[in-house]
């Protein structure tokens, strides 16, 4: 009797997962229509709505055409009815969104912490701005689903481990997601950031159909998503398209994990910044020009180093379950790793040192364009 109990209760919850689906993907249908879509009987489609409508996952939304008689109630999926928190662990620039079921962003933050942040210090952060945008955001805690993490350096997607994150001292083997877990009390997932932010892309690009697809991307640091087959490639902890320690010069800076000319030396913000200051002889006081919510546009001739000189135009953030992803870069054509902004940013040096760092005459070439 148990085992049989237990069988219906699976396959009710198996069709009602059906039914749901089928009034989300077609925005607003009639109990007919599921019916008909689904090949579930009359009787346990309006049992399931009405479960749903009681629950607050489905809503009425008007009505339909009469064929005679009464016109039929037209149902859709309620956005509103649950919402996922995304945190986007750049540092020093720490990212957090709550989304609706529709992905769309009701609320988020961004904050920038002290580089000299110990391990305890960031999770005492986190919590704080992780209270603070639930806050502001107005919903319930109880209506959150769950939380998604992208977290540079070295993971462990699967026990929901950072086993490294050079840029923040004492961040060894933390157990992120579970710390937060607990403190959230909903379920945490954590997953490479660069990853994080290859789903985002091919999902606002509308690149769902490229099956296979180098993604790279600069901030902090640098780093590359895999994709084959229409699939991500995370590897055996999630840590596959790690790039940063990449040696492009065997006889190049040191770099904190002992060897020399490591990508990320040259290619990262903060590798952009020293550069910078190199040919100029000026020096970027704050951090997080190249990296901040949503896109860009800058003022052609904009100035780092210039004050007033910045726009910006936030066109919110794409949050899936699994985490917000912000700054949507791309590869010059070229390959050479200048941002993409929307115009293009030119940084204007003085006379005789216009040159970028792959060696160009100036940021006017095809490859820069």
């Amino acid at each position: 009797g148990n085992m049989k109990g237990n069988n219906l209760s699976d396959v009710k919850k198996a069709n009602r997962q059906v039914v749901y689906e089928c009034i989300w993907s077609h925005k607003a249908v009639t109990m007919t229509d599921i019916a008909y879509m689904t090949h579930l009987s009359r009787p346990t489609v309006t049992s399931l709505v009405q479960e749903m409508t009681a629950d607050n996952l489905v809503v009425k939304s008007g009505y339909g055409t009469s064929n005679g008689g009464r016109s039929p109630v037209l149902y859709h999926a309620n956005a509103g009815a649950a919402y996922a928190m995304g945190i986007d662990l750049e540092f020093p620039k720490v990212r957090m969104a709550i989304s609706n079921l529709e992905c769309k962003n009701i609320c988020f933050s961004v904050r920038v912490y002290p580089r000299d942040s110990d391990k305890d210090q960031m999770i005492r952060l986190l919590k704080q701005q992780i209270d603070d945008l639930i806050l502001d955001s107005g919903i319930d805690r109880s209506r959150l689903l769950g939380v998604g993490m992208g977290i540079p350096g070295v993971i462990d997607y699967k026990h929901n481990h950072s086993v490294l994150f050079e840029r923040i001292e004492g961040w060894e083997n933390v157990p992120i997601g579970d710390i937060i877990q607990r403190y959230v009390g909903k379920p945490v997932y954590i997953c490479n950031d660069v990853n994080l932010l290859s789903w985002a892309e091919r999902k606002a690009a509308h690149l769902e159909d490229v099956q296979n697809m180098l993604y790279i991307v600069i901030r902090s640091g640098i780093g590359m998503a895999i994709w084959t087959d229409g699939s991500l490639m995370q590897g055996e902890m999630g840590n596959s398209g790690r790039i940063g320690h990449m040696t492009v010069d065997k006889n190049g800076l040191e770099c904190k994990c002992g060897s020399r000319g490591c990508l990320g030396l040259y290619t990262s913000e903060k590798a952009m910044m020293r550069i910078y200051s190199e040919l100029t002889g000026k020096e970027i006081k704050q951090a997080g020009y190249f990296g901040a919510f949503g896109r860009k546009r800058v003022r052609p001739g904009w100035m780092p180093s210039g004050p007033g000189q910045r726009t910006h135009e936030s066109s919110g953030g794409i949050n899936p379950f699994e985490g917000s992803f912000f700054d949507r870069y791309r590869m010059a054509p070229s390959g050479c790793p200048q941002l993409f902004f929307t115009p293009p940013i030119q940084l204007h040096f003085p006379p005789g040192q216009k040159r970028c760092c792959c060696n160009a005459p100036s940021h006017k070439t095809p490859a820069h364009r």
